[in-house]
């Protein structure tokens, strides 16, 4: 896993650390995951994650079909 492999300092030499809160209105977020909006990785490597920049990762993870979108 990426946290296994960050914790025995394998595969990369840095971690990117992201910042922020979410804020949710009334039900807000089961109308997203009903819309199908939240995806979950599937398998993802610690190189994959830290060696990309933000944009070529989120276009990569979506064009390897390895997300799998939450819906309820």
């Amino acid at each position: 896993s990426v946290v296994a492999s960050l914790h025995a300092r394998e595969g990369a030499d840095a971690a990117l650390i992201y910042f922020g809160r979410a804020a949710w209105g009334r039900r807000q977020l089961e109308r997203e995951i009903s819309r199908g909006v939240w995806g979950v990785v599937a398998d993802p490597c610690a190189s994959e994650i830290l060696d990309n920049p933000d944009d070529a990762l989120w276009r990569g993870l979506r064009e390897s079909g390895r997300v799998q979108w939450a819906t309820h």
